[in-house]
């Protein structure tokens, strides 16, 4: 899709799916707009582990749909080593009775683990490659494609989506929890997340055990730490450190990586997961002349699903171009 330079949009939100976002309509022709706040130290964008991974998001079908369609865009992103995005081989348990997930079988040395290397505990074991992503280096790096591509950043506060749909006939909502307060939304809730950091050379292949005896397991290599992790704890939202949580997430992850237990911990880092029944890919028209679309609700796939959902919130612009003044732009 092509669209005339004159036609504005404005996106509010600049995690990984606003940046997307932006990116996606900038190439496409789009004049963007990017307001962000200035505060995203806690932002699930910039202190999640990151592996592709679809967790916590539905519905399944335009998940999957969207995580592959990501899938094929960092794979290829990944041969370029400025992204900060390595593709890496891991394992994910399984407990007895619990099938491999369908779309694994999507996945570049996707196959069932032998019972002799079974361990841990684990009935099933799948192994398989996708890409690891460095948050510190990607998201600067998407951010520089942005501007690159002619998108303009304004730090901006925003206080309704009254306030973007005045400012802009097309825009796009990413702004992570505050759908709350701005939509608002009843059905977004915030999924607290705690991670380590340990030294880099104590793990080579991640790790995936969502039903370990200790809770939520995984463990990330990026090469230049290695991510611990984790907790998932619906509508828990206090941002300090958790002790009795290290302590747990640090018993998990030895149990699998006997390694990690000479390990020291560089950092704790606490993060909010936005989470949704569904994850909100949809447009409306707030009133005439006015598309608002919506793209949020991610759970803990917000890396998995953006370029995917990108590409849907590019589709959803361009299917309703009728609707929007083609001469409007972003008033700051």
């Amino acid at each position: 899709m092509t669209v005339a330079r004159r036609t504005s949009a404005l996106v509010i939100g600049t995690g990984v799916s606003g940046l997307a976002c932006a990116l996606r309509l900038a190439r496409s022709g789009y004049r963007v707009e990017a307001w962000e706040r200035g505060d995203v130290a806690h932002e699930v964008s910039s202190v999640a582990a990151v592996i592709w991974f679809p967790y916590q998001a539905g519905p399944r079908a335009l998940v999957d749909r969207w995580a592959l369609e990501t899938l094929r865009e960092l794979e290829q992103l990944a041969h370029d080593p400025t992204t900060g995005i390595t593709l890496r081989s891991g394992v994910q348990w399984l407990p007895a009775g619990v099938e491999p997930d369908d779309l694994l079988r999507e996945l570049p040395g996707h196959r069932e683990l032998a019972a002799s290397e079974l361990r841990a505990g684990r009935a099933r074991g799948v192994a398989f490659r996708v890409p690891v992503v460095d948050m510190a280096r990607f998201l600067p790096w998407l951010r520089a494609q942005c501007e690159r591509s002619g998108v303009t950043f304004v730090r901006r506060e925003i206080r309704s989506l009254d306030e973007a749909v005045d400012a802009c006939a097309l825009v796009v909502n990413c702004t992570g929890l505050a759908p709350r307060e701005l939509a608002p939304d009843r059905e977004l809730f915030a999924i607290r997340g705690q991670v380590l950091r340990v030294p880099g050379d104590r793990a080579r292949e991640f790790v995936i055990d969502e039903d370990a005896p200790e809770g939520l397991c995984y463990v990330v290599p990026r090469g230049r730490d290695v991510v611990v992790g984790g907790s998932a704890t619906p509508g828990r939202e206090d941002l300090a450190a958790d002790t009795s949580e290290t302590a747990r997430i640090l018993a998990g992850a030895r149990r699998h990586l006997p390694a990690l237990s000479a390990a020291d911990v560089l950092e704790v880092v606490v993060g909010l997961r936005p989470g949704r029944p569904a994850v909100r890919v949809e447009a409306e028209v707030p009133r005439p002349g006015r598309l608002l679309i919506h793209d949020y609700g991610h759970g803990g796939a917000g890396v998995t699903l953006c370029f995917g959902c990108a590409d849907e919130v590019a589709r959803l612009a361009g299917r309703a171009s009728n609707v929007v003044a083609s001469d409007d732009v972003p008033s700051t």
